[in-house]
């Protein structure tokens, strides 16, 4: 019985030992990390994760609070920089940002690479309506707040990313949006989280619930939509990672634009206004 038992054991060890030698790591291309779509636009991966959402820091709004534990369950990708003015018209075949300079304090020359800006959150949507059309799926649309809030922070704790502000966002200078990915990124290798253009996201503006949450994606309706980051128009006071920012989702303003998610629960709740404000009509700009 026990040499049975012996040799049982022996023969299990060896079986053990060839399954393990056959084994054959994951490769690192496999893994969740960045990619390039078709407009060579990069993303990052951002891994499911727990974070303190709001501020009550001596900086912060009424808005930011109550403070409150957010689970995001569902990693997704989202845009390493904002939306360029290059990208911008290699998919609308137009650039909303020098005719909206035209009527600003900035100056009116092309760069494609500086975030597209001037655009209100409808043409936002109709960008990620027709970058979809192009790619053949329903691949992309704005981040919620809690998800760009999550990537901003970076696993940080404060209300900016790192103490030296200056290596890392775009912010005070009078001089307009700047090319992207010229400062340092966050921990998770995000360019201009602070700084540069306001970005818009999906959610409706509201104060926040208390309570914790997880996968928010903000109230069903609304007057106003959020921004989120500050500009290069902002104070110090106003580059933080928590800040919010409510504008009607119709209006533009020269230092607004915006960053992509691609995959992520955000999608579920695109909406594609029917009717789109012209672009080029400045009346529509407060």
């Amino acid at each position: 019985m026990r040499k049975r038992v012996a040799r049982s054991c022996a023969e299990l060890a060896v079986a053990l030992a060839t399954l393990l030698a056959n084994v054959r790591p994951v490769a690192f291309a496999q893994r969740p990390g960045e990619l390039t779509n078709s407009l060579g636009m990069e993303f990052v991966w951002i891994p499911p994760g727990e974070f303190e959402m709001g501020s009550a820091s001596a900086s912060a709004n009424a808005d930011e609070s109550p403070v409150r534990r957010v689970r995001i369950t569902q990693g997704f990708y989202i845009g390493k920089h904002e939306v360029t003015q290059r990208q911008w018209e290699s998919t609308m075949g137009s650039n909303p940002a020098v005719r909206q300079l035209r009527n600003d304090m900035y100056p009116t020359d092309y760069c494609g690479d500086c975030p597209v800006n001037g655009v209100s959150w409808h043409h936002a949507q109709a960008f990620v309506k027709r970058l979809n059309e192009l790619e053949g799926k329903q691949l992309y649309g704005l981040p919620t707040e809690a998800q760009w809030e999550y990537a901003a922070r970076s696993g940080t704790v404060g209300d900016r990313y790192a103490d030296d502000l200056e290596a890392t966002a775009q912010c005070g200078s009078v001089d307009g949006p700047q090319p992207v990915g010229t400062r340092d990124p966050n921990g998770f290798g995000l360019h201009d989280m602070l700084g540069n253009v306001w970005e818009w996201v999906q959610d409706w503006g509201a104060h926040y619930p208390a309570g914790e949450a997880t996968d928010p994606v903000g109230p069903d309706s609304g007057l106003y939509r959020v921004l989120r980051g500050g500009s290069v128009r902002s104070g110090p006071d106003k580059c933080r990672a928590p800040i919010r920012f409510y504008v009607e989702p119709s209006h533009f303003y020269s230092d607004l634009g915006f960053r992509l998610v691609r995959g992520g629960p955000s999608l579920s709740s695109i909406e594609f206004p029917q009717e789109l404000p012209d672009p080029w009509d400045l009346r529509s700009t407060y």
